[in-house]
């Protein structure tokens, strides 16, 4: 994981994230990973709240919990930088690999949503924090990225001039 490089007024400038880990193994989003109404009853399927859990516990191992007195969740509007790292399926010709895009599910929106949700009250004092986002799916091993399936989530302070 890297930092993020601005160039505000000229110069250019190095920002160090706020928070960043990496969900090695990563937890598998159902299709719609919202909440689901039964009657009068809301329910999350346990495969959405399992993902959650996995993210949060990679979050606790490095920064503590909040809840026990470690690291405070940020006040301020954030600006989330998340990829996904994903298997590469066998299917995929060799001289096509280094530049193949995965165009499965789960789909990027439902991954973004569950990170969201789950890092509420730990990274960020709540979801609608995130102001602005880079968000991207890819196949492990390719652009310069880990050769193994991994979420990598950095978050830094928001600024109006990050693009």
């Amino acid at each position: 994981m890297a930092v993020l490089e601005l160039e505000l007024s000229g110069r250019p400038q190095v920002r160090q994230p706020l928070f960043s880990i990496r969900v090695i193994d990563p937890p598998k989003p159902k299709l719609r990973a919202r909440t689901v109404f039964a009657g009068k009853r809301t329910y999350t399927p346990n495969q959405t709240l399992d993902a959650a859990h996995r993210v949060r516990q990679a979050f606790i191992e490095k920064y503590g919990n909040p809840a026990e007195g470690g690291f405070q969740p940020h006040r301020g509007p954030v600006y989330l930088r998340f990829t996904a790292w994903l298997k590469m399926p066998g299917d995929i010709p060799r001289k096509y690999r280094e530049t193949a895009l995965p165009i499965t599910k789960p789909d990027l929106p439902n991954m973004v949503m569950l990170l969201a949700d789950a890092l509420s009250g730990y990274a960020y004092a709540d979801d609608n924090r995130i102001t602005d986002g880079r968000e991207r799916k890819r196949y492990a091993g390719t652009y310069g990225g880990p050769g193994y399936p991994c979420w990598e989530i950095e978050i830094f302070e928001a600024d109006p001039e990050l693009d």
